[in-house]
């Protein structure tokens, strides 16, 4: 689709609209006046809507802006109804004409654009005319006794909690028709491959989709959601209220479509806000009833009316929960402390056998026969807490197409850049710095403090590692992100201190190249095996160098990964950190409210809010591309880019040369180096940006080659020289689009830079 380009304030912004023809002014001189007044109002309303959803705007704020809004145009508009009188009179209009009435009846609707709307009583009234508003929607769990009156007497109330209907929202984003155009592609059965992209290149896929087939007679596309939950403080957590106004959020995405879009916040929807206290009483069943309720009704289909007037039936299943271990045993009725035998939720494992059992093989898996015997054993037992790790019966499981054991899901960020990550660098840096004593810890933070990050990390350069912290075991205080950056950027830091042959080198190398299987996007069945072999090297070498310490409960958890996988699709898939990002919205908004008298109504309120406006102005999974800064030039002034523009029309095309864009979230700059390609041998064939060209809404690269010596195995890293020889690309053809920087180790002899792969590439796709 072509994209209009228009220059503001030394930015651009690339987004998807009908291009304009010399036709159009034409057109628009004859839309009625009355529709034109219409078209305000509904801009204004619009307006006041999008102030509304802000998270950091009150509606106190919300009105005042109405009001100096208001006050602006009156004041404008009277000065040009004085200015038109002034006019008519010298040109000797008479003030009887029917038009001249007309104009200025206009004005003088124009002079209150807000009229209707302004009051948050009318302003809700518009929005619950919406069709893309979909209104949340109480539940009353109980009755308690809270709070006292102005007679210091407690009051009976209600404990609630806001559902919002899945089937609506999915109504609101269906009915886009682009949407369809963006959905991922089916695999067909008979076409075999070894090649896994998504969840839908998965066994588990592969036998619902055979199961629906059976099931439902008429022709159907299946929609499979994604559901999260997890529990977030809307108080300051180090307050005298932390934990009071706890909140669960429960939150959905459409698998359909692929992770640029479901990356986006505007695409991760609200399903249900519950008090945390209120799903400790009440249990977790309670809350998901009417979610059970409404999926088992979207199991058995129903359609869909589309914009374009097409009719598509459509068959939503749930394929998967995702949550921290926590939030994911909370869910799905398993016991929620990990410190015992059968705590997890994919096999019937005792704390022995997470020390010394490393294959998934040797181990008994959960099966939905011995899942009901356990649930079963549990019902009739009426005084154990739990069996074999299950406490509960999941309200899920009465789904037809989804079952507790066979959710082969896992959190990367949470095992691994919260759990394994820090205990495992921190033995390392330990071993180095307060063992060994091979660099001091201020010098190994001033070579962490200056080390050349690339404006690609450079937001999540990690923190200075205190002693206490070093010396605890626990961690090494950083967040998730920035223990990413710490992995990354770790070995070439370090380089010159450290052998290939040390064990603690060794194992900290595996724990790489095992994240660089996991974090990819596209893996084989080949890959697979790989991992199982790692995990339990992996394994058994941490045992042998630190036998004074377990391997935690996330070590465990590896084992399952080829088999999760393997079922439902790449772990990258399913990590939790983007919608962890959602939890920022309410965190912001409440902090703003300071109104915790129904906080999951008002905060689940608002986001429809936001919704309904997201969903009325845009595509629902807009592909948008900003540019920011640079000028404005013709394809045929860079002789770099001919290559891709062989025609001469094409050359005179009016194109922009960026010095920076934004493609779905991912930037892109001169200095940047991208992956082109993988050579005969393997290795990967790598480019530095040096110009970025904008033409019709397609970007290209100009790009100097990187030339490839060979692969550094101590640094995990290709060691490459800047060549003279440039070459052109869409963006489109690139084989992975995250930019790399090419870095300078620590040793002052090497005279390569040093190129680190973000995840593993697969080139079969």
């Amino acid at each position: 689709m072509e994209a209009d380009v228009c220059e503001t304030g030394g930015s651009v912004n690339i987004a998807h609209q009908p291009s304009v023809s010399s036709g159009c002014s034409k057109s628009v001189c004859t839309v009625s006046s009355s529709e034109s007044v219409r078209d305000i109002k509904q801009l204004a309303a619009q307006f006041l809507l999008s102030l509304s959803s802000c998270s950091s705007m009150t509606l106190s704020q919300v009105n005042f802006v109405k009001e100096s809004v208001s006050d602006v145009l009156s004041s404008t508009i009277d000065i040009v109804r004085q200015s038109t009188v002034d006019l008519l009179g010298n040109v000797a209009s008479s003030p009887g004409d029917a038009k001249v009435q007309n104009f200025f009846s206009i004005l003088d609707k124009l002079s209150k654009p807000f009229d209707g709307v302004d009051s948050t009583f009318k302003l809700e009234k518009y929005v619950s005319t919406l069709t893309s508003y979909v209104a949340p929607v109480e539940h009353k769990l109980g009755q308690r006794w809270h709070g006292v009156d102005s007679q210091h007497q407690q009051k009976l109330i209600d404990d609630k909690f806001v559902y919002v209907s899945v089937r609506k929202t999915l109504q609101c984003i269906l009915h886009l028709s682009r949407c369809w155009e963006e959905m991922v592609a089916i695999p067909d059965e008979d076409c075999a491959t070894d090649v896994i992209s998504s969840y839908f290149c998965g066994l588990q896929f592969h036998k619902l989709h055979s199961l629906m087939k059976e099931n439902v007679k008429v022709q159907f596309y299946p929609i499979v959601i994604q559901l999260y939950y997890d529990d977030f403080e809307t108080a300051n957590p180090l307050g005298s209220k932390a934990g009071s106004h706890k909140l669960g959020g429960f939150y959905f995405t459409v698998m359909n479509f692929v992770r640029k879009y479901n990356s986006k916040l505007d695409n991760i929807n609200l399903v249900a806000l519950a008090n945390r206290h209120d799903i400790v009483y009440y249990g977790m069943s309670i809350i998901l009833e009417p979610l059970v309720k409404e999926l088992s009704e979207l199991e058995r289909g129903f359609d869909i009316v589309c914009d374009d007037g097409s009719v598509r039936h459509v068959v939503c299943i749930l394929g998967n929960v995702v949550a921290d271990n926590l939030g994911l045993h909370s869910i799905l009725g398993y016991t929620e402390s990990f410190s015992h035998s059968y705590c997890c939720d994919f096999c019937l494992g005792t704390t022995d056998d997470f020390q010394t059992v490393f294959n998934e093989n040797c181990l008994s898996l959960r099966t939905r026969q011995n899942y009901e015997i356990h649930c079963t054993t549990l019902t009739n037992s009426g005084t154990s807490s739990h069996v074999f790790g299950i406490k509960s019966m999941c309200r899920l499981s009465q789904l037809k197409y989804y079952h507790p054991v066979e959710n082969y899901t896992a959190d990367i960020m949470h095992d691994i850049l919260e759990g394994i990550a820090p205990f495992e660098v921190n033995l390392l840096l330990r071993d180095i710095i307060l063992t060994k004593k091979v660099v001091a810890l201020d010098e190994f933070n001033t070579m962490l403090k200056c080390f050349d990050y690339g404006k690609i990390m450079l937001a999540s350069k990690p923190s200075e590692i205190v002693l206490s912290k070093l010396q605890s075991s626990n961690g090494l205080g950083q967040h998730s992100h920035q223990m990413l950056v710490l992995m990354y950027v770790l070995p070439l830091i370090l380089c010159k201190y450290v052998t290939v042959n040390s064990p603690n080198w060794k194992l900290f190398l595996l724990l790489l190249e095992i994240t660089d299987i996991i974090f990819s996007p596209v893996l084989t069945v080949g890959h697979l095996s790989y991992l199982a072999e790692l995990v339990s090297e992996h394994h058994v070498l941490f045992r042998t160098i630190y036998p004074e310490f377990r391997l935690k409960y996330k070590h465990h958890r590896m084992l399952h990964y080829p088999n999760i996988i393997l079922n439902n699709g790449p772990l990258s898939h399913m990590w939790v950190m983007r919608y962890e990002a959602k939890h920022g919205y309410f965190k912001r908004l409440a902090h703003i409210m300071c109104n915790f008298r129904n906080v999951c109504k008002t905060l689940a309120a608002r986001n429809q809010v936001r919704q309904a406006v997201v969903w009325s102005n845009m595509s629902r999974v807009d592909n948008t591309l900003d540019v920011v800064a640079g000028k404005e030039t013709v394809v045929i002034a860079h002789k770099e880019f001919h290559s891709l523009y062989t025609d001469t029309e094409c050359r005179l095309q009016e194109a922009f040369l960026a010095n920076r864009i934004r493609i779905c979230g991912t930037v892109y700059e001169p200095g940047y180096t991208v992956i082109i390609d993988v050579d005969a041998d393997g290795y990967p064939t790598f480019g530095c940006i040096t110009k970025i060209l904008v033409c019709s809404g397609v970007v290209s690269f100009a790009l100097r080659q990187w030339i490839v010596k060979g692969f550094e195995l101590k640094t995990r890293s290709y060691l490459c020289l800047i060549s003279h020889h440039v070459v052109a690309y869409h963006h489109k053809k690139l084989l992975d689009y995250h930019p790399l920087y090419a870095h300078q180790c620590s040793d002052n002899s090497c005279a390569y830079c040093h190129i680190r792969l973000r995840h593993i590439l697969c080139s079969d796709n």
